[in-house]
C-alpha cells in the first residue's frame, strides 16, 4: 500500500496494536470482530492488516476470503482456497483425501445385439490428481457427488479432518491469518463450518498460532464458551 492511501487510517490504533499482538503471539486473543455499516471502511481495514502482514520479516503467511461475490462458497472451495493461499506444499495429505472422495468412478455396460455382442459390466475408470514438483499433489476440482447423505457426510469429515491435521503442522512452525470479509453474505452452511470447525479448533487451544478477522455488516455471536 502507498504511503498516501495508509495515511487515510485514522483512530485505528487500537485495532492495529492488537493485531500486532496477535501476530506476535502476545496476546491471549486470537479472534477479532469488526462489525459496521456499509462504507465503515472494513475492507480497506483488511487491505492494511494485509499489509501489515507483508511487511513482517519473514512476511506472516495470510489467507483472504471475502463473499461479496454472492457466490455460493461451500466448503470444500474455502479449503481449498485456505490451502493454496498459505502454501499447497502444507497439504498434501489434504490433498490426496480430497482426491479420494472427488475421484469420478464410470461403470461401462456395452451390449451389443446378436452374437456378436459386447459386454463390459462394472468396469471402473478413475480419474485422480497428479504430481506436480516432488511431492506436491494437486487435487482434481470436481464436486463431491453421491447418493447418500451419509456418504457425503463422511466424506465431508474426512477432508475437514485431513485439513486441520495439516494446518495444525503447519501453525505448529508459524503463524497464519484469516481473513474473513462481508461475513453477511457467506451462505448458511459456509458460516456454519467456520463457527463449527475454524473457530471450535481455536477455542479448543489446537490452533495456537492461528489469528482470524471476520468483518462484515454480521459477525458470529459467541456464546460464554
Amino acid at each position: 500500500m502507498t504511503t498516501s492511501i495508509i495515511s487515510f487510517f485514522v483512530n485505528r490504533e487500537r485495532i492495529h496494536a492488537l493485531f500486532s499482538e496477535m501476530l506476535m503471539s502476545t496476546s491471549e486473543k486470537q479472534i477479532m470482530l469488526v462489525h459496521a455499516l456499509g462504507g465503515m471502511g472494513k475492507s480497506w481495514l483488511v487491505a492494511k492488516l494485509k499489509h501489515e502482514c507483508s511487511i513482517q520479516s519473514p512476511p506472516v503467511l495470510y489467507t483472504s476470503l471475502d463473499f461479496k461475490d454472492g457466490q455460493a462458497h461451500d466448503y470444500l472451495s474455502i479449503i481449498r482456497r485456505v490451502r493454496d493461499d498459505l502454501g499447497a506444499a502444507h497439504f498434501n495429505y489434504l490433498t490426496q483425501t480430497i482426491n479420494a472422495g472427488t475421484d469420478i468412478h464410470v461403470n461401462l455396460q456395452i451390449t451389443g445385439s446378436g452374437t456378436g455382442g459386447v459386454n463390459i459390466t462394472q468396469s471402473e475408470v478413475r480419474i485422480g490428481g497428479d504430481v506436480a514438483g516432488r511431492d506436491i499433489i494437486k487435487d482434481n476440482f470436481f464436486n463431491v457427488q453421491v447418493d447418500s447423505e451419509a456418504v457425503r457426510r463422511e466424506i465431508e469429515a474426512r477432508i475437514t479432518e485431513a485439513f486441520f491435521s495439516d494446518l495444525c503442522s503447519l501453525l505448529g512452525k508459524t503463524t497464519g491469518v484469516f481473513f474473513i470479509d462481508t461475513y453477511e453474505k457467506a451462505p448458511e452452511a459456509t458460516r456454519l463450518w467456520i463457527e463449527n470447525h475454524l473457530l471450535y479448533q481455536i477455542r479448543e487451544v489446537r490452533l495456537p498460532r492461528a489469528v482470524v478477522i471476520i468483518t462484515g455488516r454480521e459477525v458470529p455471536q459467541f456464546d460464554l464458551d
